[in-house]
């Protein structure tokens, strides 16, 4: 991986959410997306655990900058960053593996993406919308089902454009 790909797609991402996903807001305020998702979702699975931790702390104080309450974003994503390995391993069997044995998610297909990411970006919704409101009733229900579908929807348009399926190496 080229040392300049994960910082210059961290810029990318963060750049996304507050230029394009803030003025998105739909239903009145009740519909988030969360584009940034994306890339702490398919980050590589060989990078150490606290590289993730480290970059999902990051990622998740900078969204907290845009959304206030301070803490939120930051405890969702590296509870996050903790599940997904467990969970990718759990959603499939076999999957694509890279040269060097490790789990290649972006190369995997669509298929296997609609398995993985819809359940953890949900995981996201619920946890966040617990975490800052402190209660579940239908408002808060509601936040979390519209949020849940903008940014499924958002995630899986642009998983194609962000992340390529290369053909493997003969």
């Amino acid at each position: 991986m080229n040392a300049l790909r994960l910082p210059s797609l961290f810029l990318l991402f963060f750049l996304a959410q507050w230029l394009v996903m803030e003025p998105l807001v739909l239903m009145d305020g009740r519909a988030y997306g969360k584009l940034f998702l994306l890339f702490l979702l398919l980050l590589p699975m060989h990078l150490p655990m606290w590289s993730q931790y480290l970059i999902a702390f990051g990622l998740g104080l900078s969204m907290d900058l845009l959304h206030p309450p301070l803490g939120g974003h930051t405890f969702v994503c590296v509870l996050l960053m903790a599940l997904r390995g467990r969970w990718a391993v759990f959603v499939s069997p076999a999957i694509a593996v890279g040269p060097r044995g490790e789990l290649d998610l972006p190369r995997q297909p669509l298929s296997w993406h609609l398995r993985y990411l819809p359940p953890l970006i949900l995981f996201y919704e619920i946890v966040y919308a617990l975490l800052v409101n402190y209660a579940l009733n239908g408002r808060v229900v509601s936040e979390i089902l519209l949020s849940f579908l903008y940014t499924t929807l958002a995630v899986l348009l642009l998983l194609p454009v962000f992340y390529r399926r290369s053909s493997p190496a003969r």
